[in-house]
C-alpha cells in the first residue's frame, strides 16, 4: 500500500479496553499525523506499562468471533516484526493513511507481548477537528498489571 502525502487536521477519539475486561475503558484523543507506533506508546502510556516487547495491530475486516476477526484483520506490525503478505503494513505510518477505514464504530485490537497475548480492544468513537497533540480524556478506572505478582516461593529460582 503506497502511502500518501495527505495532511489531515484534527484527530479521532477512541475507546480502549483489555479483551478481558471489557469494562475497564480510557478515552485517548489523538491527532491524525500520529502514528501507529504513537498510539501503541499512547496505550501503553495509559496503562503505566513498558514497551518492552513486540507488538501490532490488527484492523478487524470482518468475522463474528474474536479468533475470526483477527485472522480476517488488517495487520499493522510492529518494530521488529515481517510482514506475512503484501497487504500488511508497519505501524511508522501515520493514522490519517487509514482515515478511511477508522471511521466511528471501526474496530481494531492492539496486540502486545506476543508471550502473554494482551489483546486490547479500541473502537473508534468518533472524529474531531480541534485535536492537536494526543491527550488522554478519560483513564483506565481500574489499574492493570504488566506483570502477575508471585508469592514468596512461587516461580523463580531459590
Amino acid at each position: 500500500m503506497a502511502m500518501s502525502k495527505i495532511k489531515r487536521s484534527g484527530g479521532l477519539e477512541i475507546e480502549v479496553c483489555p479483551e478481558w475486561n471489557k469494562r475497564n475503558k480510557a478515552l485517548l484523543a489523538l491527532p491524525w499525523s500520529y502514528t501507529f507506533d504513537d498510539l501503541a506508546h499512547a496505550i501503553l502510556q495509559a496503562l503505566g506499562w513498558d514497551c518492552d516487547h513486540l507488538y501490532r495491530f490488527c484492523l478487524v475486516r470482518g468475522g463474528t468471533t474474536f479468533n475470526q476477526q483477527i485472522q480476517r484483520s488488517l495487520k499493522i506490525q510492529g518494530p521488529e516484526l515481517d510482514a506475512w503478505d503484501d497487504d500488511d503494513l508497519y505501524t511508522e505510518i501515520p493514522l490519517a493513511e487509514l482515515f478511511s477505514e477508522l471511521s466511528p464504530k471501526a474496530v481494531m485490537y492492539f496486540h502486545f507481548d506476543f508471550g502473554d497475548d494482551h489483546f486490547f480492544r479500541i473502537v473508534v468513537k468518533k472524529h474531531h477537528d480541534g485535536i492537536s497533540e494526543g491527550s488522554r480524556i478519560k483513564p483506565f478506572p481500574a489499574s492493570i498489571a504488566q506483570y502477575p505478582e508471585y508469592d514468596e516461593g512461587e516461580g523463580g529460582d531459590d
